[in-house]
């Protein structure tokens, strides 16, 4: 079975609770009913599942690819960044 996910996205903040977890927001190419772009917000770990690596590196803010896998942790969904690409800084 492959489990592969792609994002292109800018990084969020920390979570308050575990700094072992980063949010990334993707923004779709589509809009909604309403006009609007959708926004979600994807919950990051880094591989080794600590606080260091490129994951941490960057400032919020900083525009990246992120290539790694869904995994399933204390029954809530997070995608574990195995390799992330720093595409630039957000104006």
């Amino acid at each position: 079975m492959v489990n592969v996910v792609v994002l292109m996205g800018i990084l969020l903040h920390c979570d308050e609770q575990n700094k072992a977890i980063r949010y990334l927001e993707v923004i779709e190419e589509f809009k909604n009913n309403r006009g609007e772009l959708i926004r979600d917000i994807v919950p990051l770990i880094n591989w080794n599942k600590i606080h260091q690596g490129d994951l941490f590196v960057y400032q919020n803010g900083a525009t990246v690819l992120v290539k790694g896998r869904l995994e399933i942790i204390n029954d809530k969904m997070y995608v574990i960044c195995e390799n992330l690409t720093y595409l630039g800084k957000k104006e």
